[in-house]
C-alpha cells in the first residue's frame, strides 16, 4: 500500500522549530547569556525571544496530527529503542576515548533504557501519547463551544493565573505533562474546525497578521525581559521580588506571551500547503538530532569541544555568527548519524527472525494492556 506524502509545510515548522532548540542550547549551554556583553547581549536575547516557541510548537504539532491518529504500541518501542541505541552507543564511545572515566553508577544509569530525567521532553511525550487515545475520544466527543470554554480554562489556570501571580496560584514552567496536554488540546482544536481557513481574509493578509503576531509578541517579551532587569537593579525589595519572576518567564513555555506567539506561528505555516519529500525525510531525523545532542556526557561536552562556552563577561563581537554556525554543524552533524541509524535499523528489521519477535511480543503486549 501506497503511504500518502505528509503536509510539508509542518514538517517545515518541524525542521525551524529543531534547529530553534539547538540555538538556543547553544547560547544556554555556552554560558553566553550570562557571558556576553553589551550589543552582543541584546542580540542575543532577541534570539531567544523569537526562538523560544520551539517547544511549543512541537507540542501544537502533536496535537493537530496525533489526534486523529490511532495509539500504536510499536510507535512507543520504536523511541524507547532509538533512546536506548543512542544511549547506550554514545556512553560506550565516550567510555573507550576516555571521556568518561569509568562504569559508575550515573553512567550505568545513563544506558539504562528507561533513563528519561535528562530528555524531559521525551518523558513527557510518552506519557501524553499513553493518554492520546483517552483524549481523542473526549476531542471526538465534545462539542465546539464546550471545547472552547475547556482551552481557556486550561490557559487561566496554567499559564495567565501562574503569570500574573508570580507562580503564587500555580507553580509551574511549562516543562510539565499539563503544559503538554493544554498545548496538545489547542492543537487538535486548530486541526479539528481548520481555524486557519476559517479566519477572514486572503492568504497574504493572513500570513502578514500571523507573522506580525509573533514578531509583536517576542518584542513584548524581550522588553518585559529587559524592563525586568532594569526593575531589579533599582534595589526595591518588592521590585526585586516581581522582576526575578518576570526574568523567569521569559523562557517559560507556559508564558502567555510565548504561548499567543507560538500559536500564531503555528498558524503561519498552515497557510502554506505543499508536499516534499526532501523536506518530509529531513523532518524524519529530527527525533534523532535531539537525543543525539542531549545526550548526558554529549550535553556536557559537546560545547566545550566547539570552544562556543564563555567562563568570562565579554564582549566578543563574532559570537552570533559562531552561535548559528555551531547550531548548523550540530544539526547537520546529528542528522547524518540518525540518517545512518535509520538505515541501520531499517537492513535489520528485514530479518526474517527479528520480524517474529516483533509479531509475537506486540501480540503480547496489545493482549496485555488491551489497546484494541
Amino acid at each position: 500500500m501506497k503511504k500518502t506524502l505528509r503536509e510539508s509545510n509542518y514538517e517545515l515548522l518541524r525542521i525551524i522549530a529543531m534547529f530553534m532548540i539547538i540555538l538556543g542550547h547553544v547560547i544556554g549551554y555556552g554560558r553566553l547569556r550570562i557571558n556576553i556583553l553589551g550589543v552582543g547581549n541584546y542580540i542575543l536575547n532577541s534570539i531567544m525571544a523569537i526562538c523560544i516557541v520551539h517547544v511549543n510548537l512541537f507540542m501544537l504539532l502533536t496535537g493537530y496530527f496525533l489526534s486523529n491518529s490511532r495509539f500504536k504500541l510499536k510507535k512507543v518501542i520504536s523511541f524507547v529503542l532509538q533512546l536506548a541505541f543512542y544511549n547506550f552507543i554514545i556512553n560506550i564511545i565516550l567510555i573507550l576515548i576516555g571521556v568518561v572515566d569509568s562504569f559508575n553508577v550515573e553512567f550505568i544509569t545513563q544506558i539504562f533504557f528507561l533513563n528519561f530525567k535528562n530528555y524531559w521532553f521525551f518523558s513527557c511525550y510518552i506519557i501524553l501519547y499513553f493518554l492520546s487515545p483517552f483524549i481523542n475520544k473526549f476531542i471526538s466527543l465534545i462539542d465546539r463551544k464546550t471545547f472552547k470554554k475547556l482551552i481557556i480554562c486550561l490557559l487561566v489556570c496554567f499559564s495567565i493565573l501562574p503569570f500574573l501571580t508570580t507562580n503564587l496560584f500555580f507553580e509551574t514552567n511549562g516543562y510539565t505533562v499539563y503544559q503538554f496536554v493544554m498545548m496538545y488540546f489547542i492543537g487538535a482544536y486548530i486541526k479539528k474546525y481548520d481555524v486557519v481557513s476559517e479566519i477572514k481574509g486572503n492568504l497574504t493578509k493572513k500570513r502578514l497578521t500571523f507573522f506580525s503576531i509573533y514578531i509583536v509578541c517576542a518584542i513584548i517579551n524581550l522588553f518585559s525581559f529587559y524592563t525586568s532587569v532594569g526593575m531589579k537593579n533599582i534595589g526595591n525589595e518588592m521590585l526585586t521580588y516581581i522582576a526575578d519572576n518576570m526574568i523567569n518567564y521569559f523562557l517559560n513555555y507556559n508564558n502567555p506571551i510565548i504561548i499567543i506567539q507560538s500559536i500564531s506561528f503555528f498558524l503561519l505555516f498552515g497557510t502554506f500547503q505543499f508536499k516534499n519529500k526532501t523536506i518530509n525525510k529531513i523532518s524524519s531525523l529530527t527525533f534523532g538530532i535531539y537525543l543525539i545532542h542531549e545526550n548526558y556526557y554529549i550535553r556536557q561536552k559537546l560545547y566545550k569541544w566547539l570552544g562556543i562556552v564563555i567562563e568570562h563577561t565579554t564582549y566578543q563581537g563574532t559570537i552570533i555568527f559562531k552561535v548559528f554556525l555551531l547550531a548548523m554543524v550540530i544539526f547537520v552533524g546529528c542528522s547524518i548519524i540518525e540518517w545512518l541509524r535509520q538505515l541501520l535499523f531499517k537492513s535489520i528489521s528485514t530479518l526474517k527472525i527479528l520480524k517474529k519477535i516483533d509479531k509475537k511480543l506486540l501480540t503480547w503486549l496489545n493482549n496485555l494492556i488491551e489497546v484494541n
